[in-house]
This record gives structure tokens, C-alpha cells and sequence, in this order.
């Protein structure tokens, strides 16, 4: 058995004193009583019209889908988080809306509202997605910045490294030869005071005796701390 009260009126809260009220007074004030005489104001005007609307549903689809519109646009008018706009669609637009709308089994209302939020939804994981992404560039921006400087700094200390060595090798081969020739002055020194006496230019002749001598006062101011005027 068809159930006319819920097809009807089934999105009309019928245990609310208010939305009964609303309903009643809709109906009264465009002239749809019930046939039948009704005394109290309540869901029983309802049950009553029933009846009615069993015997005619097409005389009275007309009336009660306006209803159902009008209780509609109440709801949204008294929810706080909606707010009502006005707006104009071209024709191509509102031809596309009544068909997504359609094939949702929606009203253009709601699926607009649906490809809005959707949009918005959209919108924000995009940003996020697109800073995500930048963030992680910057990440392997630095990750690089901070390779290069490493490789550039490593070059330099090779080079300053390279050049070091070939400024010690330099210093070693210039210490290499002022302690020759300091061993050579030294040699003349100890040979001159072992001949005592013989001029600094000439040549040297001595005995065994006086050369083990010079070998023995040579090797003693060669020993750290040893000046040439010590021994």
C-alpha cells in the first residue's frame, strides 16, 4: 500500500508542534482544507488530507511541491551557517547544473553548493601540495648549497695543502743548504784552530793527530746547544 503521509510529507517533522503549525498555515492560507471536518490543529490535519491527496495527486503535486520548496528555503533561512544569495547563470551553465544535478539526484541548489565546497576542497590540497613541493626543494636546494660549499672548501684546502708542501720542500731544501755550508764553516774553523795559526785562505795540512782533532771538536759543536764560539 502506497504511503501517501510519507511521500508528502515525510520531510515535515509531524512530532514539532512548529513545523505542524507552519504547515497547517501554509495550507489553510492557499485555500487546501481536508475534506473531512478537522477540530484541532495538529498532525491529524495531515492524516486527514491524506485522503484527499489519495483521490486527486495530481491536482495537489503542484501545491505540495511548492510546499515542499518553500519549507526547504525556511530551513536554510534559519540555519546560521547558511546564507541565501542571488545570482544569474547563463544559459549553457544552468543547462550543465540541472544535469550534473540530475545525474547526482540532486537539486541545482545543493550541487552547486556541492562543486563549490569540492572546488574550495580542491583549492587547499593544491596549496598544501604546492608547498609541500616547495619546501621540499628548499630542503634539496641546501642539501646541495651545502655539498658545494664542502667540495669548494675541500679544493681549497687541497691546493693551500699542495702549496704548503712545495713552500716546505723549499725551506727545506734552503735549511738543507745553510746547514752544509755551516758544516763546511765549521770544518774550516776547527781545521784553523787545530793548525793554529794558518791563514784562513791557505790550505790546510795536517797529521793524523791534529785531524782527529778537528774530527773530535767538530762533532762536539755539531750537539744541540753548542754555539761556534763554545767547546
Amino acid at each position: 500500500m502506497k504511503n501517501w503521509l510519507k511521500q508528502y510529507f515525510g520531510w515535515l517533522n509531524l512530532k514539532d508542534e512548529k513545523e505542524v503549525e507552519w504547515g497547517i498555515n501554509y495550507l489553510t492560507e492557499r485555500g487546501v482544507y481536508p475534506s473531512s471536518w478537522v477540530n484541532d490543529r495538529d498532525a491529524s490535519f495531515f492524516r486527514y488530507l491524506i485522503v484527499d491527496i489519495a483521490a486527486d495527486e495530481k491536482g495537489y503535486a503542484p501545491i505540495l511541491e511548492k510546499m515542499k520548496r518553500a519549507h526547504s528555503s525556511r530551513d536554510r533561512r534559519k540555519d546560521p551557517k547558511k546564507k541565501p544569495v542571488q545570482f544569474h547563470l547563463s544559459k549553457t551553465a544552468n543547462s550543465a547544473l540541472a544535469k550534473l544535478a540530475k545525474d547526482e539526484d540532486m537539486t541545482k541548489v545543493a550541487m552547486l553548493e556541492s562543486l563549490i565546497l569540492k572546488m574550495d576542497e580542491l583549492k587547499r590540497k593544491c596549496a598544501e601540495e604546492l608547498r609541500d613541493d616547495k619546501e621540499e626543494l628548499a630542503r634539496r636546494f641546501s642539501k646541495k648549497v651545502t655539498a658545494v660549499e664542502r667540495r669548494t672548501e675541500e679544493s681549497y684546502l687541497g691546493r693551500k695543502n699542495e702549496e704548503l708542501k712545495v713552500e716546505l720542500a723549499t725551506w727545506r731544501a734552503k735549511a738543507l743548504r745553510s746547514e752544509n755550508e755551516m758544516k763546511a764553516a765549521l770544518q774550516r774553523l776547527c781545521e784553523l784552530e787545530v793548525s793554529a795559526g794558518i791563514s784562513a785562505h791557505d790550505r790546510v795540512s795536517l797529521t793524523y793527530e791534529q785531524e782527529d782533532e778537528v774530527r773530535k771538536r767538530y762533532l762536539t759543536r755539531l750537539k744541540p746547544g753548542l754555539g761556534i764560539g763554545q767547546a
